[in-house]
């Protein structure tokens, strides 16, 4: 059959008395019935009504509880018109309906031949034990029938998880087994570009009765429940907003992101999604030793609200583009209320000097860091007055991301960034027993506890 044919006659029902003529979607075309004196013909559209459409789609093989339409159609000219005035109801074909006994074909033009739209073109459900994870099955000829795994892939598995009401698609898995053993197959081949409205609409799908699948292969897939839940992960817990993207979706499934699609809209949008008001400074690769699944063909536009909104397929590390050694990495710009923070003191009120200068917050080399510095940055966190003291016994682990700035005050500044900070045109190596350290009070009419 020629291409062109094919695309004619795109949608037929198996006693082959009902077809869509000059199809431009599966599912959208001229309404074509075969008569059995004039043979195949267009159908008027004379007193042509919903029920006239559902009764259409049905004898076509469509699920007959979806919605339909119907509009003008074009090009049946050189056929001739066979059927109107009908008046459906509840019929599940057309030459069952009732019909005006007074309508002939010369009542109408060819400018009223009616076309329909039949969506969703097909029943869907999933085979399976749980809610959001099994075997894709749809309806199509009044029968129920799977995938076939050829062409399928991670777009047509989104397709189908959010026309039946997901929110996307995590991932999609192979079953092989004996073809006597298996369900029959009713849809061969698809490709899908992600971005249909409904799997039916896919550039490529070719259907088929009890067909047979290459390799002896179904498919199941995973589709997405809520949202996806992000975390950073960064051994050192004192630079929380540094680190490797941890990704879990469905409260189960948890995987690291492949770097080969990571980009700045991607961090930024991670970065929003928990809770930073700027995205991400930067975005890099960051090795480990982490084994488990692997996010591949991560694609975000940067517009998302969510990273749960961005494009992604979580498959065995196995099977991705990446190893756990090009895990994607982000360092997110802290937000205002977080401009300045004291870690790993006995309390709030002492320890490292965490700031944030041109969106970088790292550790500070106390190389200008005296009482004034000490107490502005006690200041900001609300206690009256503060030193510039060791209480910190620090390893060389904490020698990276530390502010080659120097910071002066008078101590009279409220904010740190009221002070002159200059930046080293040729900074000096600042080893872990040169961090800013501070100690702060009293706060609320009382000195630190057990300090005097």
């Amino acid at each position: 059959m020629t291409q062109s044919l094919k695309r004619r006659f795109l949608c037929q029902t198996k006693d082959r008395s009902v077809r869509l003529g000059d199809a431009t979607s599966f599912g959208r075309g001229r309404l074509e019935y075969l008569d059995e004196n004039e043979g195949w013909g267009t159908v008027c559209n004379q007193a042509w009504t919903q029920s006239d459409s559902t009764v259409a789609c049905n004898h076509l093989g469509f699920n007959p509880l979806s919605a339909y339409d119907a509009f003008p159609a074009s090009g049946g000219d050189d056929l001739p018109i066979v059927l109107g005035g009908l008046r459906c109801s509840h019929q599940t074909r057309l030459d069952e309906c009732e019909r005006d006994y007074d309508w002939t074909p010369d009542s109408c033009m060819h400018s009223q031949d009616v076309g329909v739209q039949c969506k969703p073109p097909v029943g869907m459900r999933l085979l399976t034990e749980y809610n959001f994870a099994g075997i894709p099955s749809v309806y199509y000829g009044r029968t129920w029938g799977l995938f076939c795994s050829d062409n399928w892939n991670i777009n047509a598995a989104r397709i189908f998880c959010i026309n039946y009401g997901f929110q996307d698609a995590v991932s999609i898995f192979d079953l092989i087994g004996d073809p006597a053993t298996l369900p029959s197959t009713i849809v061969n081949t698809i490709s899908c570009t992600g971005d249909e409205e409904y799997f039916t609409d896919c550039p490529q799908i070719e259907w088929a009765y009890h067909g047979e699948c290459s390799q002896n292969t179904r498919l199941g897939v995973v589709c997405q429940v809520g949202k996806k839940s992000l975390s950073i992960v960064n051994p050192n817990p004192d630079y929380p907003e540094y680190g490797r993207v941890e990704v879990t979706v469905n409260k189960l499934f948890k995987g690291t992101i492949c770097n080969k699609t990571w980009d700045q809209a991607a961090a930024n949008v991670v970065c929003r999604d928990l809770g930073f008001k700027r995205g991400a400074q930067r975005f890099f690769t960051i090795g480990g030793e982490d084994k488990g699944d692997i996010f591949d063909s991560v694609h975000c536009t940067g517009d998302e609200d969510s990273f749960s909104d961005c494009r992604s397929e979580l498959v065995p590390e196995s099977r991705s583009d990446c190893n756990h050694t090009q895990d994607a990495g982000v360092e997110c710009v802290a937000n205002d209320d977080t401009l300045i923070v004291f870690l790993r003191g006995a309390g709030s009120y002492e320890g490292l000097v965490y700031y944030r200068v041109e969106d970088r917050r790292a550790l500070i080399c106390d190389q200008t860091w005296t009482d004034k510095e000490a107490a502005v940055a006690c200041r900001m966190q609300g206690y009256e007055c503060g030193t510039a003291t060791k209480v910190v016994d620090l390893g060389p682990e904490v020698s990276t991301n530390i502010l080659q700035w120097d910071i002066v005050c008078n101590g009279n500044e409220e904010r740190l960034k009221d002070c002159t900070v200059t930046k080293r045109d040729n900074p000096t190596s600042c080893t872990p027993e040169n961090i800013a350290q501070v100690r702060c009070g009293p706060k609320e009419g009382k000195w630190a506890p057990g300090k005097n």
